[in-house]
């Protein structure tokens, strides 16, 4: 079935290497503290600027809200992410992220490669049901949308704005919206 976070359960702090707020949305059940994590999932506000390193992680990340980010990545211009673009990165690279149109607001993974694989991808889920199984530890459903509604085991439920249903893999997972233009992200977490 899983478990529902709230947009009014996530926490927040400020991430000093943009300048900006991170709202953690999970991490690892076994993390012993706040600032150490195997895998993190989390909204920021970026004001632009440089992306603290994280030595043996990966990075994955795209525009929540807002125009565009271009993302630098050790020196070069790697690309122009709109909304739903996501880059991959080796989060111990050096990266910049210059905002062309003003700040916007991401979502980002972090996670450990070496304990972890992990994948990540937005699906436009529109009204028609999508079912997919997944091998994965743990599965994280987030609605970009006013309404997704995420069926696991047989059970339906709704997620708001920004909600986030966290389950596990090895079962059938169904995702519908309200409208043909709403999307979610799927995020799998494989422990090796």
């Amino acid at each position: 079935m899983g478990t529902i976070k709230k947009l009014k359960d996530y926490q927040q702090m400020d991430w000093p290497c943009t300048s900006g707020i991170s709202t953690e949305i999970a991490r690892n059940e076994d993390s012993p503290s706040k600032e150490v994590f195997d895998w993190r999932l989390a909204m920021e506000d970026v004001q632009g600027g440089a992306l603290s390193p994280f030595n043996g992680f990966i990075r994955i990340f795209s525009v929540l809200e807002g125009a565009a980010a271009n993302v630098v990545i050790n020196g070069q211009y790697e690309n122009t992410l709109k909304t739903y673009d996501l880059v991959r990165l080796e989060a111990g690279s050096a990266t910049n992220v210059n905002l062309p149109a003003g700040p916007v607001k991401d979502l980002s993974l972090l996670y450990n490669n070496e304990l972890y694989t992990g994948a990540y991808q937005w699906c436009q889920v529109g009204t028609e049901p999508q079912t997919f199984n997944s091998m994965a530890d743990t599965v994280l459903v987030f609605s970009a949308a006013p309404q997704v509604t995420v069926t696991t085991g047989g059970s339906a439920q709704a997620l708001s704005r920004y909600d986030t249903l966290i389950t596990s893999g090895g079962q059938d997972i169904s995702v519908s919206g309200s409208s043909p233009a709403d999307y979610a992200c799927i995020v799998e977490l494989l422990r090796h």
